[in-house]
């Protein structure tokens, strides 16, 4: 994946159709394609994988790490927000993605952020790949300053 055509192929708005047209172009695995996105980007996003309704990984671009958004699913066992569309089974395929309250994923988050979410499910692979694009201004965790309620 040569890094200037890539990036010239994913200067529209991403989605997972745009990024699935970077696999296709490649000869690489959707989520390989997303990978090097996230690699890259200065968009704050993050990329899921997912099974039976618990996280299996997730990958987050820096600027979403450095703002808090990210899962430890290392040795951690943790669920796929009830009120998002990956948890939704009657819908397996939203690739150009869906605004949610960022509030959904990210319990923290400003409650008037909404975050786009895209999924794409395989029933070849039983799991579930969720991109979640974030909203630039929003931070994700709270700051060391602020004190959070108990």
């Amino acid at each position: 994946m040569p890094l200037d055509d890539f990036r010239a192929q994913t200067n529209a708005p991403i989605t997972l159709d745009v990024l699935s047209h970077c696999a296709d172009r490649y000869g690489v695995s959707l989520t390989a394609a997303t990978l090097k996105w996230l690699s890259y980007t200065d968009q704050k996003a993050v990329l899921v994988m997912s099974n039976d309704g618990f996280m299996s990984w997730a990958s987050s671009s820096g600027p979403a790490h450095q703002s808090g958004a990210f899962f430890r699913t290392r040795k951690n066992v943790i669920a796929v927000p009830e009120r998002s569309i990956t948890a939704d089974d009657s819908i397996q395929l939203q690739p150009n993605g869906a605004k949610i309250p960022a509030k959904t994923w990210f319990k923290f988050c400003d409650s008037d952020a909404d975050l786009t979410e895209m999924k794409i499910y395989s029933e070849q692979y039983d799991s579930t790949l969720t991109l979640l694009v974030l909203p630039k201004h929003a931070d994700f965790w709270p700051s060391k300053d602020r004190v959070t309620p108990s």
